[in-house]
């Protein structure tokens, strides 16, 4: 039987394009005055097929009004504190507004590059480069390599897609196994044989429509430019108001959705077959703790661990996996310059 090598990332790992929670709401702030000074829609409209009455002035109006009351509502706490109050309260329609308003700013975020954040963290590329294999020009992970990741963004697609400078769109997305997968399939019918990537929180910018996963990004968001605002409105605009019959897949551990939970169950399989566990970025917070003890339970094969976190996390995430693996050796990297890759 295979075993796996196993990559864990968290937000730290995506924390050169994507600000990390304690940032955020100052960056939102800051992108919304340039959003607002960059971008004229005026001239623009929605096609009939979105079915927005509005005008894209206007949506990008309620968005940047969004924006706002967010940082208000969050305040000194995380978005993740605000968004679970929200559902405890059964406050479904501000909840399904504060998922759609951070979609939108984090798809539009990883299209423009300035001093402070890349469109795409450097070291995606620089890791991918070295454990994928290449079939017809496209890679995919060699088959020792998984990935299960707590982040919602598109960062690793998008260094996938500038490896193989195909777009997001492409057939050839299939290859390279993220989870969730677009596509009709059934509860069961995937398996750790058929993902390589589990997004254990799924992924902004797509979402489940009877049973089928469609994505919504009509363009890549390489550029920040007006067709990929317009993008990024519609999807903001039909996740603010949404169907019965659509549901966003970019979810947060708590909500126990029937993806996720497949998603889990994958990740599970994964932990079956791991030696070799590398976390990245990656501080084991309060909201996930119990589906990371679900899927850490299962790595009974594992002997050893290589973290790459802060300096003020180490010794958190250091005694939260020893009460897992306390014979297990843990070697630690606080530097993350480039993503760790095993010689052998």
């Amino acid at each position: 039987m295979i075993e796996y090598t196993v990559y864990y990332l968290g937000a730290g790992a995506s924390a050169n394009a994507i600000p990390v929670v304690n940032n955020l709401p100052r960056r939102m702030t800051a992108f919304k005055g340039y959003l607002s000074n960059t971008i004229d829609l005026s001239e623009f409209t929605f096609t009939s097929e979105t079915g927005i009455a509005l005008t894209p002035e206007e949506v990008k109006n309620q968005f940047l009004k969004s924006i706002d009351f967010l940082v208000e509502k969050t305040g000194k706490n995380s978005i993740d504190n605000y968004a679970r109050k929200l559902w405890d309260a059964k406050n479904y329609r501000e909840y399904n507004h504060l998922k759609a308003t951070l979609s939108c700013y984090l798809l539009l975020e990883q299209s423009k590059g300035d001093e402070e954040y890349d469109k795409i963290d450097h070291r995606y590329e620089h890791w991918l480069s070295k454990i994928t294999d290449r079939e017809q020009k496209i890679p995919f992970l060699k088959p020792q390599y998984k990935v299960i990741s707590w982040n919602y963004d598109l960062q690793i697609e998008k260094a996938f897609e500038e490896l193989s400078q195909i777009e997001l769109g492409s057939p050839h997305y299939g290859k390279w196994g993220v989870y969730p997968k677009l596509g009709r399939y059934n509860k069961g019918s995937l398996s750790d044989t058929d993902i390589s990537i589990v997004k254990v929180n799924g992924s902004i910018g797509s979402y489940l429509y009877v049973g089928e996963v469609i994505s919504l990004l009509k363009t890549t968001f390489r550029e920040f430019y007006a067709k990929s605002v317009l993008n990024a409105l519609e999807i903001y605009y039909k996740l603010s108001n949404p169907h019965p019959t659509i549901h966003p897949l970019f979810s947060f551990a708590w909500e126990n959705s029937p993806m996720a939970e497949q998603g889990k169950e994958i990740a599970k399989s994964i932990a079956m077959k791991t030696k070799e566990l590398i976390i990245i970025g990656y501080s084991f917070p309060y909201y996930n703790k119990d589906i990371d003890a679900e899927i850490l339970r299962e790595m009974k094969r594992l002997k050893s661990i290589h973290l790459q976190v802060l300096d003020d996390t180490v010794e958190h995430v250091k005694s939260f996996l020893s009460n897992f693996f306390p014979n297990v050796p843990i070697t630690f990297d606080t530097k993350i310059n480039q993503f760790y890759v095993p010689y052998f």
